[in-house]
């Protein structure tokens, strides 16, 4: 998982460092957020489709979640069927 947050939050801190060091006011902008987006890659199923997944990682629980939760609930029975592995993003039901 790339956290892009982790990184930014380490940039600021390196500014805010350098301009306390200056004897400089920094003032910082950055945020962290709650939730993130997040994209699940399916690059190996044994009997499925490859492809993507759209999520939200939650921080504060450390959980992934689906990103459109008004989306009802259903159920997905197995059909054996010959599959377009080159095939962009796939529906998964939510969890």
């Amino acid at each position: 998982v790339y956290r892009d947050d982790v990184y930014r939050e380490a940039k600021e801190k390196e500014k805010e460092m350098k301009a306390k060091a200056e004897g400089k006011p920094y003032e910082t902008t950055f945020k962290k957020k709650e939730e993130e987006e997040t994209e699940l890659i399916i690059g190996k199923q044994r009997n499925g489709p490859t492809g993507t997944v759209d999520l939200m990682f939650q921080k504060r629980f450390t959980r992934f979640v689906d990103s459109n939760p008004q989306s009802a609930a259903y159920e997905v029975v197995f059909e054996s069927g010959n599959y377009d592995t080159k095939e962009g993003k796939i529906e998964l039901p939510p969890i």
